[in-house]
């Protein structure tokens, strides 16, 4: 193999490193961003539920109350096992 074919392989192999860096990179900020608009949007979700599950709680609290110790019986009936 002469000089110069070793010369344009080298060349073209340190491109082709480079050009995956590049998407790797691209990859890898495209993830990261997907993850934080995937986590604002669960946050959001996650504080809607919150704030109608205590508007439920405070405009009917015996039934809350009553919900939540059936609960607790079930877990408590569960844990026996």
């Amino acid at each position: 193999m002469s000089s110069s074919t070793y010369d344009q392989m080298r060349s073209t192999a340190a491109g082709m490193d480079s050009d995956l860096s590049r998407t790797g990179a691209d990859i890898a900020a495209k993830v990261s961003d997907t993850a934080a608009k995937a986590q604002r949007e669960v946050g959001a979700q996650l504080n809607h539920q919150m704030d109608r599950l205590s508007t439920s709680i405070q405009q009917k609290p015996l039934q809350s109350a009553a919900i939540a110790a059936g609960v607790g019986f079930l877990f408590a009936v569960l844990a026996r096992r």
